[in-house]
């Protein structure tokens, strides 16, 4: 288990500044501190992967997992539940240029404003995302956002997404294939 609770105090942080694969396997973590993300994961050119049990956050800007590849494909595979509380605290940011692939078998949990749980997106390659059961609070806060700017968005949900804010969409996908 992970603990942290200071501000901009990751649970785990792991970079690969230029290239070669970043891969993060966890079970527990819990962050108290703003600007405090679960797991940050990110590559120049190789490939992410992070595979997460459950992650609680509790302060603004903290995003349970923030996965990205600027220059390969970022992969995130969700077995637990991933709980955020704060502002601008997604369940999981994820990017990669070449593709992104999410899945969660898990609940993903958001309580604060613009706080959505799913945020994957990819510049020129397809997006593919599994989800079991997604619930976002806040206001602007969409349970889930898909952006494939040149590739395909695949979204399959397989429980149910909720959401009780203001201007907060339950599935946007933008596909630009």
């Amino acid at each position: 288990r992970i603990v942290t609770t200071g501000d901009n105090a990751y649970g785990i942080l792991a970079n690969s500044a230029i290239s070669g694969p970043v891969t993060v396997n966890a079970n527990r973590i819990d962050t108290a501190g703003a600007n405090a993300i679960g797991i940050r994961a990110m590559t120049g050119t190789g490939a992410v992967l992070v595979n997460a049990g459950t992650i609680t956050t509790q302060g603004a800007n903290a995003d349970a997992i923030s996965a990205s590849s600027a220059g390969g494909l970022a992969t995130v595979n969700v077995t637990g539940n991933l709980s955020t509380l704060g502002d601008n605290s997604r369940g999981v940011l994820a990017n990669g240029l070449l593709g992104t692939a999410v899945s969660s078998n898990g609940t993903i949990t958001t309580a604060g404003v613009a706080s959505t749980g799913i945020d994957a997106s990819s510049a020129s390659g397809p997006v593919a995302v599994t989800v079991r059961n997604v619930t976002t609070t806040g206001n602007g806060s969409q349970a889930v956002l898909v952006n494939a700017a040149t590739g395909n968005a695949v979204v399959t949900v397989n429980g149910a997404l909720r959401t009780t804010g203001l201007a907060a969409d339950a599935l946007t996908v933008n596909s630009g294939a």
